[in-house]
């Protein structure tokens, strides 16, 4: 294997655009298996992984999806009866979207394969060195959603 010599921006785009196929090539076959698209698989993951998330709204802001492609794939995992929807009590433009019964089985073996995922990209990894990654995180995403000064 190739040594890296990419500074902090090369290593952060590469692991970047590297991960996303990797992790896409992970539920190739199960999407494939079960007639989904990686965007339908995208959005069941984050109404499994994310409970109090339950929003096209929420998913376009937080797995950073295109608004057509989270209507798509809602509608899609509707008509498979994978998802339904449930309108707000107190707000009726709102709807709370909620993984069938249907959807059981295929989420765990979903949440299964991306467990693996995580295992095998974290190999090696200590737990002093995710507590400091964790830590490393917060602050990119606090700069990410405070306001950074760019000069252009």
């Amino acid at each position: 294997m190739r040594e890296w010599s990419g500074g902090f921006t090369e290593k952060y785009l590469y692991s970047r655009g590297k991960g996303k196929k990797r992790y896409d090539a992970v539920f190739k076959e199960l999407a494939r298996k079960n007639g989904l698209t990686q965007n339908e698989v995208d959005v069941i993951l984050f109404l499994a992984n994310n409970p109090s998330f339950d929003t096209a709204r929420d998913i376009v802001e937080y797995r950073s999806m295109s608004k057509s492609h989270v209507c798509k794939s809602v509608e899609s995992l509707s008509q498979k009866g994978l998802l339904s929807g449930r309108q707000d009590e107190e707000d009726r433009r709102v709807t709370h979207l909620l993984l069938t019964p249907c959807a059981h089985e295929l989420t765990v073996n979903l949440k299964e394969a991306q467990k693996q995922f995580f295992a095998g990209l974290l190999a090696g990894v200590t737990p002093e060195e995710m507590e400091l990654f964790g830590t490393i995180l917060d602050k990119i995403i606090h700069n990410i959603e405070g306001d950074m000064d760019y000069d252009c």
